[in-house]
């Protein structure tokens, strides 16, 4: 089946979720069904008469993502940009709209012929592209790399900021400050025990790699809620499995449960990195392939959170055990939420998704680095 038009009509794009129908790799499926003169129809948040520079790359992103698959993208300006591509050219004269706008007699209260001869004025379509075109700095969006989702997210930020804005930031971390180095406050945990650092680091690492591959499994296979649920199921099943494990090593010393936590922690880093060279893979996989692989990672991943937690646990004194276990309860979901809360929000825009398994990475290896050092000086 092949189409006179596609028309995108979803919200413009505010989360790494919906960013999937801006991308390339989507435009590329476009390509296909489309006749040869079709078009394919979206619209994104602009300006009327002034581009911001945030607005400016916003637009060219979406706009040079299209260039990079269409041969021919037209853009009408206002206070949202309606782009319109074609594999071959599109007619926008102004007379030739109206004249098949009178001679089909279409009756709407809105797009008119005073409107459509406005929208389509030739010379503002024209500055309307060459910014476009000029525009520094703006990338083609991908699946795995959501510029476009980033672009939007600084525009926001720096639509709605304000002094008061930055007042409330900056309470915020003065706050958190307090909070890690005041021995009454939530995050004193930090600065009080090595192993609630190691736990608040893959607590952070757990929630993380969970989100970013719900993430890639929607870019891959799309959004289907009974599999959605599946992949949660899988890491909740991991979580349970992987305490089942630890509690088998209660007995053993306090050095192999030492040596135990450290593989473990080695191993959840090397799944982050190894994952973020093997996803791209998965594209070319049939779905019942790819629901077994992201549930069997999820489960893998959820393994080994639930079985450090408990080994952390066993490197506890017993006379201590009452009064830290709370503090190891919350560090896990300190590092948990911040995890939920950057993971979608900053880390997937800033780094894309392959990037956001490498900063998973990264963040489990400074927080084993921190363990490893602080348990140094603790046996000096």
């Amino acid at each position: 089946n092949k189409y006179d038009a596609v028309i995108i009509n979803i919200q413009e794009v505010p989360n790494p979720k919906t960013n999937r129908f801006y991308t390339k790799e989507f435009y590329g499926e476009v390509w296909p069904i489309l006749k040869p003169d079709g078009i394919l129809a979206l619209s994104v948040a602009s300006s009327e008469n002034y581009l911001s520079a945030q607005t400016l790359i916003f637009n060219a992103s979406v706009y040079r993502t299209l260039k990079s698959v269409f041969n021919t993208v037209e853009a009408i300006p206002g206070d949202i940009i309606m782009f319109l591509s074609s594999p071959s050219a599109i007619e926008m004269r102004k007379e030739t709209i109206l004249g098949r706008f009178n001679s089909r007699k279409i009756s709407n209260r809105y797009v008119i012929p005073s409107y459509i001869e406005y929208k389509l004025q030739p010379k503002r379509r024209a500055e309307l592209k060459k910014l476009l075109d000029e525009a520094a700095g703006a990338e083609v969006n991908k699946d795995f790399k959501p510029t476009t989702c980033y672009y939007f997210a600084n525009l926001l930020l720096n639509k709605f900021a304000s002094p008061l804005g930055y007042l409330a930031m900056a309470m915020l971390l003065i706050a958190i400050a307090l909070g890690i180095f005041n021995k009454r406050g939530p995050l004193s945990f930090l600065s009080g025990r090595k192993e609630a650092i190691l736990i608040f680091a893959l607590g952070f690492v757990g929630i993380l790699l969970e989100l970013v591959l719900l993430l890639g499994y929607q870019i891959i296979s799309g959004y289907v809620y009974w599999q959605m649920g599946l992949l949660f199921a899988s890491f909740m099943l991991g979580l349970f499995l992987g305490s089942i494990l630890g509690n088998q090593f209660k007995d053993n010393s306090r050095q192999r449960h030492f040596i135990l936590l450290v593989i473990l922690s080695l191993l959840i880093i090397g799944l982050s990195a190894w994952t973020a060279y093997i996803l791209p893979g998965f594209i070319y996989l049939s779905a019942i392939q790819n629901i077994f692989i992201f549930a069997a990672l999820l489960a893998g991943i959820g393994s080994i959170v639930g079985a450090a937690f408990i080994l952390t646990g066993f490197l506890i004194n017993e006379d201590e055990i009452m009064a830290k276990a709370g503090t190891l309860y919350a560090a896990d979901l300190w590092g948990s939420a911040l995890g939920a809360i950057l993971s979608t929000n900053l880390i997937v825009p800033v780094f894309g998704i392959l990037g956001a398994l490498n900063f998973s990475a990264v963040i489990g290896l400074i927080g084993l680095g921190t363990f490893l050092i602080l348990s140094r000086k603790d046996r000096l």
